[in-house]
């Protein structure tokens, strides 16, 4: 979750990445928070920060993610992932 907080006329704010890079190059201020569904256990606090993005705050995420990732395959993980339904909304189609 990303709450743009101040931006300039040159910043880009379409995707995830742009926002960071706007961020990087002063262009934006950003505030942010994760939640996470259906992914428990004591690795999960890593993941659950909140405050102002910025390069280094992103690049820590960014290695998280990554790290969550080579976690789930280790036999004795530290992440617990527990499937969960999401609500679908059928438009007619």
């Amino acid at each position: 979750m990303m709450k743009i907080t101040k931006s300039d006329k040159k910043a880009k704010l379409n995707t995830p990445q742009q926002i960071t890079a706007s961020v990087i190059f002063g262009r934006a201020e950003v505030t942010y928070s994760l939640k996470t569904f259906g992914i428990v256990g004591p690795g999960i606090s890593k993941l659950s920060k909140t405050g102002a993005l910025t390069e280094d705050t992103y690049q820590a995420f960014i290695q998280e993610i990554s790290n969550l990732i080579v976690e789930m395959y280790k036999e004795n993980s530290s992440f617990i992932v527990t499937p969960q339904p999401l609500p679908f909304k059928n438009n007619g189609a």
